[in-house]
């Protein structure tokens, strides 16, 4: 019979001892804990949840999070919380967030994962009306729900006519042309730069009524002044629209210019008017009222 070659056997007893020296392959051991506590009840993407207990280790091996069946990324602050971060792989809606220990779930508790605001810029929105008169002719409807412009005589919520912006909530104002108002929208002009309305809380929002619109239709009233000799419609700065819109959610809105292809100097002569450039933002979680 033949003699096991030596130098193999060597090799195979030292794969086994080293095989069992890998932390990899010893048992894990991780002590008892015990978490108590979720206290948020829903979250917003890129932010962070406690998660309260009692005896954290300081490692986190052998320690699981996830959030609707998704691990999460989180960390032992100390031995009383942990932070969960909630990345975008994380789907929004109502979830559930599940402790593991060791592959055992020891707790769960609901949370509500919300959606990101949507932010779009529409650029050369024309808004004509009357070829020669900016008082006269159509409105152009826009859906903010959507973010789309439409012909949808139902679906809409502000509607453009040379410098006036219409609701869709209210009642007639009173001039040639408006839409019918089928819908609970409001507006409200703001004295905050765009970035600075953090939150549509506490708002008193306005409709369209007689003689009265929601967002004035007056320089220096509402979004915009007259400049050079009264021959230029510009945006005032640090002013922003806010709206309720038809869904009971929450928009806010900049107009950044009303020419076409916004030019820094716009020329009465030669650039087009009506026709509105602006950038908003529409929260789509409801009954939450937070735009940035």
């Amino acid at each position: 019979m033949q003699r096991p070659n030596l130098f193999f056997l060597l090799i195979f007893f030292s794969l086994i001892i080293g095989c069992s020296k890998d932390p990899e392959l010893r048992e894990v051991t991780v002590p008892e804990f015990t978490v108590t506590d979720i206290p948020s009840s829903k979250v917003r993407y890129d932010s962070a949840f406690d998660i309260l207990g009692v005896g954290f280790p300081e490692v986190q091996v052998g320690i699981r999070v996830t959030i609707s069946d998704v691990q999460a990324n989180f960390t032992i602050v100390n031995d009383t919380l942990m932070s969960v971060l909630v990345n975008r792989v994380i789907p929004s809606g109502n979830s559930t967030v599940k402790v593991f220990r060791l592959n055992e779930e020891i707790y769960r508790s609901d949370i509500r994962v919300l959606m990101e605001l949507f932010r779009d810029t529409i650029v050369n929105l024309r808004a004509i009306g009357s070829e020669n008169v900016p008082d006269d002719g159509p409105f152009r409807r826009f859906d903010l729900i959507g973010g789309f412009s439409t012909g949808n005589t139902q679906e809409w919520d502000v509607a453009f006519r040379g410098a006036t912006i219409a609701v869709n909530g209210g009642d007639e104002v009173g001039v040639i042309g408006e839409p019918v108002r089928n819908a609970d929208v409001g507006g409200l002009v703001v004295e905050l730069p765009y970035d600075q309305v953090l939150n549509a809380d506490g708002l008193s929002f306005l409709q369209d009524a007689p003689g009265q619109w929601a967002i004035p239709d007056a320089p220096e009233l509402g979004w915009y002044q007259l400049e050079n000799n009264d021959q230029i419609i510009a945006p005032i700065s640090g002013r922003t629209l806010v709206f309720r819109t038809r869904d009971g959610h929450f928009a806010k809105m900049e107009v950044l210019s009303y020419y076409l292809n916004s030019p820094e100097n716009p020329d009465p002569e030669i650039d087009q008017d009506r026709t509105y450039t602006f950038r908003y933002t529409y929260n789509p979680n409801a009954g939450e009222t937070f735009l940035k």
